[in-house]
């Protein structure tokens, strides 16, 4: 029962996180739309100067050309909008645009957010695994301690003897739950580093 009562004490600390990869995954699939509807381009251009300053989700997708416009860096579009749509007057294409390349600009630092945070998570996780292998050995040590204090208490039952291994036994049920959180949690963690 205490490792329920743990596990839904813990449960709401991972729910921001789980919260944030939602997000990410939907940051992703917009950039993915983006470049299959030919708003940005992949083509890398050397020398550039903005190159240097790009973040690292920037590089990442191929997104190197950059262009300052009305204040604003953009990406290099993939294909011109040569055709202009009968139905739109230029201007507003150009506006609808230059908002797509806004939004995606805003979803790409945000994916670099989730990157960073993602890496936090892998750091914690790593933390958490090396906390469950001292945690395993200190509860292997009092195991078999209590494996040779146990003998020697049955032929001499003694009333402080007595307590103290009703100390000792609580202790490991006490680090066999928080074991169990600990493992649990890994693989929550685990699950969140695979996306």
């Amino acid at each position: 029962m205490p490792y329920y009562s743990s596990y839904n004490m813990l449960c709401p600390l991972f729910s921001p996180s789980q919260e944030e990869l939602s997000e990410l995954k939907e940051q992703i699939c917009l950039y993915e739309s983006a470049v299959k509807h030919g708003v940005l381009s992949g083509e890398v251009n050397g020398g550039d100067i903005w190159e240097n300053q790009l973040s690292d989700s920037y590089i990442d997708l191929g997104i190197k050309k950059t262009i300052w416009k009305n204040g604003r860096l953009h990406s290099t579009p993939l294909v011109e909008v040569s055709e202009p749509n009968p139905k739109l007057p230029r201007e507003k294409e150009d506006g609808a645009v230059k908002e797509l390349r806004s939004e995606l600009q805003r979803c790409l630092a945000s994916l670099k957010g989730k990157r960073q945070r993602i890496g936090q998570l892998q750091d914690q996780l790593r933390d958490s695994q090396g906390r469950v292998d001292q945690l395993q050995t200190q509860l292997d040590q009092e195991q078999t301690s209590n494996t040779a204090e146990t003998r020697p208490m049955d032929t001499h039952p003694d009333v402080a003897s007595q307590k103290e291994l009703s100390r000792l036994q609580e202790d490991r049920q006490r680090l066999q739950e928080r074991l169990e959180v600990i493992h649990h949690l890994l693989k929550i963690l685990e699950d969140f580093s695979h996306y």
